[in-house]
């Protein structure tokens, strides 16, 4: 007895599982016939070159802003000590022990960041580190470019201009640390 395309479809649809089985990822994603060994070698090579040029471009660009950050350190703190110096404070003859104040200052901003503590004091003195680091950037740009036009703009002791290097230094004493952390995070992968 002749079965019907109809009866034989019915069948087979009856035997199928109710969900499909697991296919095997390789069957999902076969790998390319060998055909051609010495060509995809030549790939390969120039895949692993291409690989590293772009680790050493990659790191290369990331240590040049690195060095860019800690430009910016080196500025923002050397205006906190002119401010220092400006004030009578004989920070010239503490030679390198002088830049324990500006790296000290950045060690409570960023570790208050880093713990991002849930205390308010720690907060509220977080605050106040980073106020006294504004002002005194601000105090030593003023003392170092009163009188001077900088970007067009003339630096004076007058309030527009205290406003203008508190601006310019709350960049110098918010900016570097985390940026610097950023990087240095990147440079570790």
């Amino acid at each position: 007895m002749a079965r019907t395309n109809e009866e034989i479809l019915r069948d087979m649809l009856d035997r199928q599982p109710a969900t499909p089985p697991e296919i095997d990822r390789q069957q999902r994603n076969p790998q390319p016939l060998d055909q051609d060994e010495p060509q995809q070698r030549q790939r390969q090579r120039r895949r692993n070159y291409g690989g590293l040029y772009e680790l050493l471009m990659g790191k290369g660009a990331l240590l040049s802003l690195l060095g860019l950050v800690g430009y910016a350190w080196y500025v923002g703190a050397s205006f906190t000590l002119q401010a220092f110096t400006s004030w009578g404070y004989a920070i010239a003859a503490w030679g390198l022990a002088a830049w324990l104040i500006p790296g000290v200052i950045s060690l409570i901003e960023t570790g208050t960041m880093l713990l991002r503590s849930r205390h308010p004091t720690l907060w509220l003195l977080w605050l106040i580190v980073v106020g006294i680091d504004a002002y005194t950037t601000a105090a030593g740009i003023l003392d170092q470019y009163t009188g001077h036009v900088v970007l067009g703009v003339a630096i004076a002791p007058n309030p527009s201009g205290w406003f203008l290097t508190m601006i310019v230094g709350l960049g110098f004493a918010l900016g570097p640390e985390p940026i610097a952390r950023v990087l240095i995070g990147e440079l570790a992968k």
